[in-house]
């Protein structure tokens, strides 16, 4: 929709002449580089070497303006990402110009540049980087769709080249996204120079690097085949590399798309039992894939073990489906006793609090909230229905504890705050007996003094 201003601007330039209107245009080229580059684009007549060149100068003057003394701090690393932002705006622009082959380049010499300072502070340009292949992948998508054989060729060689400069080593996971990129354009006559450069690439890194470029390189192999040969030689070549992560939850899709649920189902079966030490974060992913193919093949027993094992992790929104089928299979009794002692052994998360919440077990709840008094904020409005004496003196006691360790007004208001708290449990006596006790043993603190009055005035 045209707004007023817009309206009466089209109103003008319509009574103006051509000639007119082309010396308008020509007074805002001659203020304006991108304007006239702008105007050039839409109308197909944008030299894309010549673009290229001034973009390159200015991805070049980003950086340079931002690297004060050879360090990239949080400020510099901002002030790239809003420059590097506008760049890929314009790449975008001229990709849908139909500059397919300078939109490709734009993005390339964004990341060949933002690789150069690997060693300056990089780690604050990393989500620039991330951003710059997210946009090369778009672009190579409609490259190849639309430009000729030579085109792809020469971006194909470029990012390869680009790949092997010595910038890159120690970061593995941004060179082979970069490489990664290249895929959309192999063909059976040239993809082996990809998988000969990822190779020699991989003999590069240094010894503690090499396992790890080691799976990047075959994860990348198996989309090179995908993309060469095709689904089948894809999940042949992935039997033999089971042991990367990524190709095995690739593997795993796969069996699931194609009801394989028994395959899938191992796959991720073998993957939980390799991890030697129980770690649940590393375990997340294959449980809930596990989950998804116990669903799919309505095998409720295998489901109920994944269950308690994602509920023992700490997601407990999955606390009542499992609690459902348990009590289906006329398990719960026992199976929530197993769980509630597992969960009691932990130490570095309420979990087995939550969980007597849930059941409304007040008396086991009081006793952890006894032992843990901090918990109180968390179960007092609940256990004080029940237990009033007993959460008032859990509170009470907390209290005084921490009005012990205060330092400082902000300190001196969250135990303020606390007492009030103490008083919305339906424990006015207490909390005003609180603040006398208080006042008489902090009475040479007088910001201390002045919190306590302000809160009296409230009870």
């Amino acid at each position: 929709m045209i707004n007023l201003d817009e309206k009466k601007l089209y109103e003008l330039l319509t009574e103006r002449s051509k000639e007119e209107l082309i010396n308008i245009i020509l007074e805002y080229v001659e203020k304006s580089e991108e304007y006239e580059k702008d105007l050039l684009g839409k109308f197909g007549k944008l030299d894309e070497i010549e673009e290229l060149e001034r973009i390159k100068e200015k991805i070049k003057q980003v950086l340079q303006n931002n690297n004060y003394r050879r360090f990239i701090g949080y400020i510099e690393s901002e002030n790239i990402c809003s420059e590097f932002s506008d760049l890929s705006a314009l790449s975008e622009k001229r990709r849908e110009q139909g500059y397919y082959w300078l939109s490709v380049q734009i993005f390339l010499e964004m990341i060949k540049e933002l690789m150069s300072m690997s060693n300056n502070g990089f780690e604050m340009l990393v989500y620039v980087f991330q951003d710059c292949i997210k946009y090369l992948r778009n672009s190579i998508e409609v490259f190849e769709e639309r430009e000729k054989p030579d085109k792809k060729e020469e971006i194909l060689d470029l990012i390869l080249k680009i790949s092997e400069r010595k910038a890159f080593n120690g970061w593995i996971e941004n060179r082979y996204d970069l490489l990664e990129c290249a895929v959309p354009l192999l063909t059976k006559d040239n993809y082996k120079k990809l998988l000969e450069t990822s190779k020699l690439l991989r003999e590069t890194e240094s010894k503690y690097e090499r396992e790890a470029a080691y799976k990047e390189d075959k994860i990348l192999s198996l989309k090179v085949i995908l993309k060469i040969e095709g689904l089948e030689s894809g999940k042949e070549f992935s039997e033999q590399y089971l042991e990367v992560e990524k190709i095995r939850e690739w593997r795993v899709k796969t069996a699931i798309d194609e009801e394989d649920y028994k395959l899938a189902g191992k796959l991720c079966q073998e993957m939980i039992h390799n991890i030697e030490v129980y770690s649940y974060q590393r375990m997340k992913k294959w449980l809930f894939l596990s989950l998804e193919i116990y669903e799919l093949s309505q095998d409720i027993k295998n489901k109920i073990e994944v269950l308690k094992k994602i509920v023992l992790g700490g997601n407990l929104e999955y606390y009542e489906t499992l609690k459902g089928l348990l009590k289906e299979r006329g398990d719960w009794e026992s199976e929530y006793q197993i769980l509630l002692n597992k969960f009691k052994k932990e130490t570095f998360n309420n979990n087995y609090s939550r969980i007597l919440k849930k059941e409304k077990e007040w008396e086991k709840l009081l006793k952890c909230v006894q032992n843990n008094a901090n918990l109180v904020r968390d179960y007092g409005e609940d256990l004080v229905k029940n237990y009033p004496e007993e959460t008032g003196e859990i509170y009470a006691n907390l209290i005084i504890n921490n009005a012990g360790e205060t330092k400082g007004r902000k300190e001196y208001r969250l135990v303020c705050e606390d007492v009030l708290k103490l008083s919305k449990l339906g424990q006015d006596a207490k909390a005003k007996e609180l603040i006398l006790k208080l006042r008489e043993e902090y009475c040479r603190r007088p910001s201390f003094l002045d919190e306590l009055n302000k809160i009296s005035e409230k009870l």
